[in-house]
């Protein structure tokens, strides 16, 4: 499965973040970042996060209001993670 969950445009039509919920509830859910610039394309996965779909898109949520880059995404991931105190 994967679901776009936010999409945030920079300030030129060339450059676009995509943050998408991917997984399934065996398997674990992960965040999925892509960085489109310029027509190329970065991506980054962080995989089995949780097996709860909610905080999956709550993460993917809260990664696309600070407009997190694919870069370093475990460790994002596991700061923001923490601070919820719920693993």
């Amino acid at each position: 499965m994967k679901q776009r969950i936010a999409e945030t445009k920079g300030l030129t039509e060339r450059f676009c973040l995509q943050y998408d919920v991917v997984g399934d509830e065996e398997n674990g859910y992960g965040i999925e970042i892509t960085l489109i610039e310029d027509g190329n394309k970065t991506t980054e996965r962080c995989s089995g996060i949780t097996n709860c779909y909610f905080y999956a898109k709550k993460l993917a949520k809260e990664l696309a209001s600070e407009a997190v880059f694919p870069v370093h995404l475990e460790d994002i991931v596991r700061d923001v993670m923490s601070d919820w105190k719920v693993f």
